[in-house]
């Protein structure tokens, strides 16, 4: 029986599709998170403040980085200009999300971890702490074997770069496109059902 990586060392197609759709997964998380920090730029502020690790003086030039380090990593990562640069730089930046929020609930603070807008308020936890460093590690797997699927400047990388198809690579951007759509409408539309929920039981308790 061939193991996992086994399978994809003779399937070089599929590894390369798989680290395609990861590559565009990074990417758009990284655009969600930059956007929605873009969207409310005193809302950040506040959240990176209430890590309590850095001076005032401090606090908007880091907010402004990230902002700016998400938005600039997730557009390259989904072009494809400077792939690996770029996944090497969210991979840093993931760990040091990680580390941020292990330190202030190891002194028992559960914060807003300051992920993404208002609509998307998430207090930090060991579990969020464990999704930064796996997206850290993907990040890493894409800096190592980067693919050229609609790359526009590969630019340096560690090992040689494996290729697919334009329409793989288009097919692959659209299934992660279309994921993350139905991704969120799904979210939104639980919220909507729960809040219509709670306006009917407010109507019904009232009378």
């Amino acid at each position: 029986m061939l193991l996992p990586v086994q399978v994809l060392n003779h399937h070089p197609i599929a590894l390369a599709l798989l680290l395609l759709i990861t590559r565009f997964a990074l990417a758009l998380t990284l655009l969600r998170a930059g956007l929605a920090k873009l969207g409310d730029p005193h809302r950040f502020r506040d959240a990176v403040t209430s890590y309590a690790l850095l001076p005032a003086l401090a606090v908007r030039p880091v907010a402004a980085t990230v902002t700016a380090t998400e938005l600039g990593c997730g557009t390259l990562l989904i072009t494809g200009i400077l792939p690996a640069p770029a996944a090497i730089i969210t991979a840093i930046l993931l760990t040091i999300f990680a580390a941020a929020m292990a330190l202030n609930l190891a002194a028992g603070r559960r914060i807003d971890c300051g992920c993404a807008g208002a609509d998307h308020a998430q207090p930090i936890s060991w579990a969020l702490i464990t999704r930064n460093l796996a997206l850290a590690a993907l990040a890493v797997v894409v800096a190592i074997v980067p693919v050229d699927g609609l790359a526009i400047l590969t630019g340096p990388h560690p090992r040689a770069t494996m290729s697919v198809a334009p329409e793989i690579a288009w097919a692959s951007l659209l299934t992660v496109l279309t994921g993350s759509v139905g991704w969120q409408l799904t979210v939104r539309g639980h919220r909507v059902t729960a809040s219509a929920r709670k306006l009917t039981n407010s109507s019904s308790s009232g009378r």
